[in-house]
């Protein structure tokens, strides 16, 4: 009678435990990244191909984000949306007379938001999971700049559209808890344009011209993107 108490016992838990494993369908990752490289495109809407393709690169774009996520555990499948932060400027002194330089600071912060599909590759490790995506993203964003510490005001942002690749690994910590890396591919693209109010600003008594016309920029983050955060099962 004990035996078969015991049995039953154990029955009972494996089945708990499978239903409870079976629950957990949804997934919330919060994670830090980093992107290799980004160009802003300064006259992007210029005939001649010279200087239409003349651009300022930015290397080392650091982020953070948020990935929501549903598994489908009898395909083998993950359907998830992001949405991450990206900011990134550097700053410049030029020289424009023996006693007078001007400090310009040239960068942009970014919003991509992204819809992705996720095949999870079987693999014998109970507590990996590897999966490889595609998709679609959202971006948004603004160029940052500067030019003698005068910010010009915004005019004008076009959203851009683009597809996506990733392939990332989760390691289990326990039944709610994991850790995920992945690598992207994808080309975050958007367009600024921004204008001068000021006609022109006086500094160490010397007065500075700002240009009044448009800053068009296009912002093209086309780098390996690496991230890596903590993961909750619910």
């Amino acid at each position: 009678m004990r035996l078969h108490l015991l049995h039953t016992t154990l029955l009972l838990l494996i089945l708990i435990e499978g239903i409870e494993a079976q629950n957990h369908r949804y997934s919330v990752s919060l994670s830090g990244s980093y992107t290799t490289s980004s160009k802003i495109y300064h006259s992007y809407d210029e005939i001649d191909p010279a200087r239409r393709d003349q651009f300022f690169s930015l290397s080392d774009i650091f982020g953070i984000g948020i990935d929501i996520r549903r598994e489908f555990h009898d395909l083998r499948l993950q359907v998830g949306i992001s949405a991450e932060y990206l900011e990134t400027h550097e700053n410049i002194s030029y020289i424009i007379s023996p006693s007078t330089s001007i400090s310009v600071t040239d960068g942009f912060s970014a919003i991509p938001i992204e819809i992705t599909g996720y095949f999870l590759i079987p693999v014998p490790l109970p507590r990996w999971k590897i999966s490889v995506g595609t998709g679609v993203g959202f971006y948004w964003g603004s160029r940052e700049y500067s030019y003698a510490s005068v910010y010009p005001k915004p005019l004008e942002r076009k959203i851009g559209i683009g597809i996506h690749v990733v392939t990332g690994v989760e390691f289990s910590l326990s039944e709610m808890f994991g850790i995920r890396t992945e690598v992207k591919f994808r080309e975050v693209q958007f367009w600024s344009s921004e204008g001068f109010t000021e006609t022109s600003i006086v500094l160490q008594d010397q007065v500075i011209v700002l240009s009044q016309e448009k800053i068009k920029s296009r912002i093209s983050v086309d780098g390996m993107m690496l991230s890596a955060g903590i993961v909750y099962h619910l």
